[in-house]
């Protein structure tokens, strides 16, 4: 009996940003935190922080399917969320549901960890 290749067709940004972490524990990643919060006003999280390498991963889904960060209030948003990570400071990394489902971001993130 063979097993069903598992496809993730339309993963969400939290579904994306969980296979992430999960990516980044296969490979050893140094500690970091999922939902990291910025800002004790405003509610923003970061979905994966090295607070260490004060290094920040934003997932950004729906940008295919007009989504919350390819329209003008969700585009606002993530500026100004970018605004406060930047004042942490810390590094921000933005990634797709495409570059962590080949693989590409958690190379990225590994790389950019090491400088």
């Amino acid at each position: 009996m063979t097993v069903p290749a598992v496809r993730l067709l339309k993963m969400q940004p939290n579904d994306a940003a969980e296979l992430l972490a999960f990516q980044l524990k296969a490979h050893k990643a140094p500690l970091f935190e999922r939902e990291f919060r910025i800002d004790p006003v405003r509610r923003f999280r970061i979905d994966i922080f090295f607070p260490k390498e004060r290094l920040a991963v934003e997932v950004d889904g729906g940008g295919w399917v007009q989504g919350r960060h390819s329209r003008g209030g969700g585009m606002d948003s993530d500026a100004e969320k970018s605004a406060l990570i930047a004042r942490l400071p810390a590094r921000l990394l933005r990634v797709t549901p495409k570059w962590i489902k080949n693989g590409q971001a958690v190379q990225w993130i590994l790389e950019a960890l090491k400088s």
